[in-house]
């Protein structure tokens, strides 16, 4: 289960925080960061939210209060008390599936004819089989009408 808090906070100047964010880096993946990205305000640039991903919820609550992090904060310039909020990611539908199901039988005969023809090219997950023409061993896809021949 990946773990992803978000940091919110307003800092002084831009440009020095990122220096010191990114100085800071070999520390935060010794704390048990895995990603991380910055956002800033469309409205105000000083304005900026951080996302940092972990393994675990213990990880990611020792990173948040750890010493090294607040005096690395104040270093860059971090004005006030930054939010902070721990999140996970929700269930995911399976849309895909029940799209899938909707089109029927004639669909899964295609695709089962597309996936054991070693001659087509690898299809994309999300793409949808439209149209098998044998005459041309060509294959139209719904999705970005992509063509592929073999």
């Amino acid at each position: 289960m990946t773990v992803r808090i978000y940091v919110r906070h307003d800092v002084t100047d831009y440009a020095a925080w990122r220096k010191a964010y990114d100085a800071f880096d070999a520390k935060r993946r010794k704390m048990g960061v895995t990603g991380q990205v910055v956002y800033r305000s469309i409205d105000d640039a000083n304005d900026v939210t951080v996302t940092h991903d972990f393994t675990n919820a213990e990880k990611a609550k020792a990173f948040a209060s750890s010493p090294d992090l607040k005096a690395a904060m104040e270093k860059a310039g971090v004005k006030g008390t930054p939010q902070i909020w721990f999140t996970t990611r929700a269930e995911q539908r399976r849309r895909r599936r029940r799209y899938l199901a909707s089109l029927g039988a004639p669909y899964f005969r295609q695709l089962q004819v597309v996936q054991l023809d070693p001659r087509v090219a690898a299809v994309g997950p999300a793409q949808l089989l439209q149209t098998l023409v044998a005459s041309e061993n060509l294959i139209q896809l719904t999705r970005g009408q992509r063509r592929i021949r073999t």
